[in-house]
């Protein structure tokens, strides 16, 4: 997860899927930063990340 800092990431988790920046890499967690928003996301709760492309 490291290496997609500051990158756009495609998060989903049992709850939905959410999209942002990767602003931050934890031991128990990963943040994600969008429109001014943070969300703490636990690495056990996580599906799949995947970059979103740039148009």
């Amino acid at each position: 997860m490291q290496r997609l800092m500051g990158q756009r990431v495609q998060v989903a988790t049992f709850s939905g899927k959410l999209d942002g920046e990767v602003a931050g890499v934890y031991p128990d967690n990963f943040l994600v930063t969008k429109e001014g928003q943070r969300y703490y996301i636990r690495w056990d709760a996580i599906a799949y990340v995947t970059p979103v492309e740039e148009l």
